[in-house]
C-alpha cells in the first residue's frame, strides 16, 4: 500500500479595473489537498478544501479503494526536486504600482476605456509519496488581462493589452499601451493579397487542431487525422511543436504533472523538424496505446489523474521577427474569433482586429478580413517561423509567422 499527497495552494490579489480605475480588490487563498492510496492495481482518493486532517483523509482514501478504480501504472519514485520562481513584491506595493499605472493610462489615453483584471498570483504545487518522491513548485507572477474600448465605438470591447510574467516595468507597459492605442487610431487600408500573417505564440486559434488531434485518446483510437503517422514527416523542417512547461516559452506552468511526470528542459517534442513524434499522454493513455509518456495528466485535489492538456509551444527560430519578414510588412492578429478547423484540417477564421506590423512596431489598424488555409500548408510550405524576439518589450510574446492570403 502506497500513500501519496497531492496539494495545490493558490493565492491571488485581484484588482478589478473599471473605466481605467481600480474599482475593487479581491483576495483569494485556497488550499486543496488530496491523499491517494495505491494498492494491488487500484487507487483510492480523498480530498479536502482548506484545513485538513491527514489521518482522516488517509482513512477515507483507503475506504475508497473499495470502489475498485484501476490504476496499474508505475508510480513516480526516487525523485526530489524543487523549483521556485517568484516576484519580490508586497501586496501594498502591487496596488500602489497599478494605481499609478491606471492614472497615467487615463491621462494619456482618455479616448479609451480600460477594464477587466490585473492580478498578483501565487501558486504552490506539491506531490509527495512513500516511494521517495518529493516535488515542490512555487510560482508568483503578474497577470494583466486588460480589454479596451474606444469611447466612440459601439462594440462591447475593441481590443486587449495583456501580459503574464515575473517582471514588471511601468515604463514598458505604458509603451505597450501607447503603441497599441496609437496604432488602433491609425486606420490603414490593405489589398486582398498574400501577407505574412503573425499570430501570438499562445493563440489557441492556430493550435486548436493540435490540441484536439494530438490528444492521446483520439490519436490511439484512430479518430485523429494524425493517427498512424508517427515517424512521418508531415510539416516543414523548421516546425517543431513542444508540449511545454518551460517559462522561456512564455508559459507559466508547474514543472510536473498530476502524476509527477517531469520532462527534460520541461518540454516534450510532439513534432520535431516536421516529423510527428507523439501525441500528448498521461500514464493510462501511454500504457493503453503503447505510446511515449509525455506528462499531460491533470487532476483536481479529490480526483483520479486523467489525460488533460499542457500548453503547446512552437520552437523559436534563430531569426528576429524583422528578419523573418525580410523587408515585408506583416499583419499581426490580435483578435480572431469565430474560426475553426474542419475534421480534415481545413482552417478559416475572420480577423476582427489586426495591425500592420514591420517586425519592430505596429503601424496601424487594418480593416476586418478573413483568412483560409489548412493545417498542412500553415505549418508546411507556408510556415515562415517563430521570431526569437518578443513582440512586446515586456514578457515573452513571440510571433508565429505564416504566409496566408487575406479576403476582405
Amino acid at each position: 500500500m502506497i500513500k501519496e499527497k497531492y496539494q495545490i495552494h493558490n493565492r491571488e490579489l485581484s484588482l478589478n479595473i473599471v473605466q481605467t480605475e481600480i474599482e475593487s480588490i479581491r483576495k483569494k487563498d485556497i488550499v486543496k489537498t488530496g491523499i491517494r492510496i495505491y494498492d494491488n492495481g487500484k487507487i483510492g482518493v480523498a480530498g479536502s478544501l482548506g484545513n485538513y486532517n491527514e489521518k482522516e483523509l488517509e482513512t477515507k482514501a483507503k475506504e475508497n479503494l473499495k470502489l475498485n478504480i484501476p490504476y496499474e501504472y508505475d508510480i513516480t519514485q526516487n525523485i526530489s526536486r524543487e523549483e521556485v520562481e517568484i516576484v519580490e513584491i508586497s501586496e501594498n506595493e502591487f496596488v500602489e504600482k497599478i494605481e499609478k499605472l491606471m492614472r497615467e493610462i487615463k491621462e494619456k489615453h482618455n479616448d479609451f476605456s480600460f477594464s477587466n483584471k490585473i492580478t498578483l498570483k501565487n501558486s504552490i504545487k506539491i506531490l509527495e509519496n512513500d516511494l521517495n518522491t518529493k516535488l515542490y513548485s512555487e510560482l508568483k507572477y503578474f497577470s494583466f488581462e486588460l480589454i479596451f474600448k474606444h469611447k466612440s465605438s459601439a462594440n462591447i470591447f475593441d481590443g486587449f493589452v495583456g501580459y503574464e510574467g515575473f517582471d514588471y516595468s511601468h515604463e514598458k507597459f505604458i509603451n505597450i499601451v501607447d503603441e497599441v492605442c496609437g496604432a488602433f487610431n491609425n486606420v490603414v487600408d490593405i489589398e486582398e493579397n498574400e501577407y505574412p500573417i503573425i499570430f501570438l505564440s499562445d493563440d489557441f486559434t492556430i493550435l486548436k487542431k493540435f490540441y484536439t488531434d494530438l490528444n492521446g485518446l483520439s490519436f490511439g483510437s484512430e479518430s485523429s487525422i494524425f493517427s498512424n503517422k508517427i515517424g512521418e514527416k508531415i510539416f516543414s523542417n523548421d516546425f517543431t511543436l513542444y508540449q511545454s512547461r518551460n517559462h522561456e516559452d512564455g508559459i507559466i506552468e508547474h514543472f510536473f504533472d498530476a502524476e509527477g511526470t517531469i520532462n527534460e528542459e520541461n518540454r516534450f517534442p510532439l513534432i520535431e523538424n516536421g516529423v510527428l513524434k507523439s501525441p500528448y499522454t498521461d500514464k493510462k493513455t501511454a500504457n493503453m496505446f503503447n505510446l511515449p509518456l509525455t506528462g499531460a495528466a491533470e487532476a483536481d485535489y479529490d480526483s483520479v489523474p486523467s489525460l488533460g492538456f499542457v500548453p503547446m509551444s512552437i520552437k523559436k527560430s534563430d531569426k528576429t521577427l524583422k528578419e523573418l519578414l525580410n523587408g515585408k510588412k506583416g499583419i499581426l492578429v490580435f483578435i480572431a474569433s469565430g474560426g475553426d478547423f474542419t475534421p480534415d484540417g481545413k482552417f478559416g477564421t475572420p480577423v476582427q482586429l489586426g495591425f500592420l506590423y514591420d517586425g519592430e512596431k505596429l503601424i496601424g489598424r487594418v480593416p476586418e478580413f478573413k483568412i483560409n488555409s489548412d493545417i498542412y500548408s500553415m505549418f508546411g510550405k507556408d510556415f515562415i517561423g517563430v521570431g526569437k524576439d518578443s513582440i512586446t518589450q515586456l514578457g515573452k510574446n513571440f510571433g508565429v509567422v505564416i504566409n496566408m492570403k487575406i479576403m476582405k
